[in-house]
């Protein structure tokens, strides 16, 4: 699969502007991170990046859904995270010339905005408060990553998924399922099996209904 380049225009609000280390600039200063930015389209289970390379740019979610993983030394997948519109990645290679230790797919067809890292870097000097934002993303994202560790460490099968099910639900307590149930039991540590199980439970417990991609808290 290959990665096509076009030039897809945001609806409404460009990309950029829903990202919290951007959306307080001023338009005028708004205009000028969107002439760095590189728009590109990736395909469904495509590959945006892999762990090794060398890598610095900031990629941030239009449209679609992006997941990162890891791999285990016996080839075991552990997803990270899950990307949606507005997410972005790539903050932490930015002032590091490591390589990437994480990798990026497309779940579904997506839209991404990326931005080069050393342009960037060039914007921060002129508007040191985006380098404050970045730092306080970064720490959002540890805090956030320590809470997940701790929960698969300590926390119950069903516990670990009804916390999930409540991050995710929409305003009438319907969780649409745009992934896989396997990448789903992935982040929270547990198999597939599990999950399934602990889902069968709770609909059984009526805390749950479950319909074809939709789970509904009661």
């Amino acid at each position: 699969m290959t990665c096509q380049h076009d030039n897809f225009m945001c609806e409404d609000q460009n990309c950029i502007s829903l990202v919290p280390i951007f959306n307080f600039l001023s338009n005028e200063e708004m205009a000028e991170i969107q002439k760095i930015v590189k728009k590109k389209t990736y395909v469904k289970g495509e590959m945006i990046f892999l762990a090794g390379e060398e890598n610095n740019n900031l990629y941030v979610v239009h449209q679609g859904l992006v997941k990162i993983t890891k791999y285990s030394n016996d080839g075991k997948e552990q997803v990270l995270r899950i990307l949606r519109p507005g997410d972005f990645l790539g903050e932490h290679n930015l002032f590091s010339n490591k390589s990437l230790d994480i990798n990026a797919q497309a779940v579904h067809n997506s839209k991404l905005c990326v931005i080069e890292g050393s342009k960037l870097k060039e914007l921060i000097l002129k508007y040191p408060e985006i380098a404050f934002k970045i730092l306080e993303e970064i720490s959002y994202r540890l805090a956030k990553a320590e809470e997940l560790l701790k929960n698969i460490a300590i926390e119950s099968a069903e516990k670990r998924v009804i916390d999930l099910l409540i991050s995710l639900c929409d305003e009438n307590n319907v969780v649409t399922l745009d992934m896989k149930k396997k990448d789903i039991a992935s982040m929270l540590g547990m198999s597939a099996e599990t999950l399934s199980r602990t889902l069968s439970n709770l609909e059984k417990n009526n805390i749950i209904r479950q319909s074809k991609n939709k789970i509904i808290i009661l």
